[in-house]
């Protein structure tokens, strides 16, 4: 267990929790915007159309914010892959009631 001091460090925050320089914040809102006008929610899949607004934000942000949503992303298809396997488990007869 981590000290309280190091619970507040930047290691010790979660992904999520990071707040972005605001230039580049404006340029994942409008990537984000973008993804989810074309009907993609989640951060998973990829959206072909909005590869400029990617670009732009490799190009503006700076490389720890690129990181951490690196490390968001890889968060995030965890979560997905833990429900996933839960739903499995939850929709799987047993064989009792076989």
């Amino acid at each position: 267990m981590p000290t309280t001091f190091r619970e507040r460090s930047r290691l010790y925050l979660p992904p999520e929790g990071m707040k972005y320089p605001r230039e580049c914040a404006k340029f994942v809102s409008r990537y984000m915007d973008c993804r989810s006008d074309n009907g993609e929610r989640g951060l998973t899949n990829p959206v072909p159309a909005c590869d400029s607004r990617k670009a732009e934000i490799f190009e503006q942000c700076p490389h720890w914010v690129l990181e951490n949503m690196k490390l968001k992303k890889k968060v995030f298809k965890r979560y997905e892959e833990i429900d996933n396997e839960t739903y499995r488990r939850a929709m799987e007869i047993s064989d009792y009631n076989r």
